[in-house]
């Protein structure tokens, strides 16, 4: 993306743009401003990766931007500092705490990758989940580095952070999938 890049609708009725890429770009000030600009009305949340999925590649060095306009469906974001890693399950806790349950059918969870304890936060968040509301999410990298991950919120790249995204409405559904295990590929030996 650079000071050329154009958008395709939603445009100004997106409410979330979900923004994904490499360490170092998300934190150059002029990429954050162009997809602010772009999408005016819309939460950006993200963080830092290892790589990009772009179709049916995974790329290095990019960013990843997915723009989100709703007809009967609104969302709300939410974040909280993990002081330590020890501060996890309360950091998880307080995330959902900001979310407002009425209505609220999802809620999508970034965190950063390196200063958190990863089940205790997400036992927190499990603790503060309202009934009948699933979760879903993953932590931040940056590729093969280990320094410093970061998730952004609406504001500016952070560290040592949790931030939500909650997904409200009654035509809302959310679909889940998990699987495990490799398949092979290349040539055979």
């Amino acid at each position: 993306m650079g000071s050329s890049a154009t958008f395709r609708q939603p445009g100004r009725r997106a409410q979330l743009v979900l923004l994904f890429g490499n360490p170092r770009l998300v934190r150059v000030q002029e990429y954050l401003a162009h997809v602010r600009q772009a999408f005016p009305n819309a939460h950006v949340f993200g963080c830092s990766t290892g790589g990009e999925i772009q179709g049916p590649r995974v790329r290095d060095g990019t960013l990843a931007l997915t723009a989100i306009a709703f007809e009967h469906s609104h969302v709300a974001t939410a974040r909280a500092p993990i002081a330590s890693p020890d501060h996890s399950f309360v950091a998880g806790e307080k995330l959902i705490r900001q979310l407002d349950p009425r209505g609220l059918r999802h809620v999508f969870v970034l965190s950063e990758g390196l200063q958190v304890n990863g089940s205790d936060l997400l036992s927190g968040i499990n603790a503060a989940l309202p009934p009948g509301v699933s979760a879903s999410g993953g932590f931040a990298c940056d590729g093969t580095f280990l320094q410093e991950t970061h998730v952004w919120c609406d504001g500016e790249p952070e560290r040592s952070t949790a931030i939500a995204v909650g997904f409200y409405g009654d035509r809302l559904h959310i679909g889940l999938s998990v699987t495990e295990g490799w398949h092979p590929f290349g040539p055979d030996d």
